[in-house]
């Protein structure tokens, strides 16, 4: 991921919503972690939005009419930005705001559907994960099923990686219905699908062991806790006859950027 340019929308003023041209930021969902971005004019326009805590930054495209942001980085002052590509390198601020963030709803945050991770009750990879931990209460119980489904399913695509733009998001009944993709599909995929049963997930970008490029996993919530998984390297491994196991060590990870 470059560090370039980035944005997002949002004006915390007297109501929950802001207008800035013509996006709409909701910030009425501020508990839960999100705001929602709302733009009836971006057709082909690059407009995006950046959200910094610190030395912290995320950058978002937007391309959806209704587009949902985490606040992930916890409780306290977020600095806003939204912009526009005016050709070339070049952009112009919309806005620049800073909000406060008292206290957020994690749980809700790291289940919910955003641009990375965007799933619904209607797509073939959330019914198939509601099937397979069917009758089971016990959320370890639910992630085995479903990380025993993608390793056992998905292959890694590498011509895809040869293709890929910066500004790829995964699609999630894409990556179902081939049964392939890049370790941002995995991750995506397996997020999505435990979000979906009531399992709070985070997909993680950055540096990992035996992985020579910025790589993608996940943090599953599991009795009281977040437990690193890769379902991309040990989907390799199993398909090479090597061992492994679920739970990784996670200061081994480098973690960048989380969502």
């Amino acid at each position: 991921m470059k560090k370039s340019i980035f944005i997002i929308a949002l004006l915390f003023m007297l109501s929950a919503n802001s207008v800035l041209g013509q996006a709409v930021i909701n910030i009425s969902n501020l508990g839960n972690g999100m705001l929602v971005v709302n733009s009836n004019s971006i057709d082909n326009k690059d407009v995006r939005v950046l959200v910094e805590k610190g030395q912290a930054r995320y950058q978002y495209n937007i391309k959806e009419k209704e587009t949902r942001i985490p606040l992930q980085m916890g409780i306290g002052s977020y600095q806003v930005s939204v912009v526009e590509n005016v050709g070339g390198n070049r952009f112009k601020v919309i806005s620049k705001e800073t909000v406060n963030v008292n206290s957020i709803d994690e749980t809700n945050l790291f289940l919910s559907s955003i641009q990375m991770v965007n799933w619904d009750q209607s797509m073939k990879a959330v019914q198939k994960a509601q099937e397979l931990t069917k009758g089971l209460s016990n959320d370890e119980a639910k992630v085995k099923e479903i990380y025993n489904y993608i390793i056992n399913n998905l292959v890694y695509d590498f011509d895809k990686v040869a293709t890929l733009t910066s500004n790829y998001l995964p699609n999630i009944n894409k990556i179902y219905d081939e049964n392939k993709g890049i370790c941002y599909d995995y991750s995506s995929l397996f997020a999505g699908m435990l979000r979906s049963v009531g399992v709070p997930t985070k997909l993680v970008m950055g540096y990992a062991p035996n992985v020579n490029e910025y790589h993608a996993w996940n943090e599953v919530y599991i009795n009281g806790k977040w437990v690193t998984i890769d379902t991309t390297t040990d989907a390799v491994y199993r398909q090479n006859n090597r061992k492994y196991e679920m739970a990784k060590d996670k200061s081994l990870f480098n973690v960048m950027k989380e969502y």
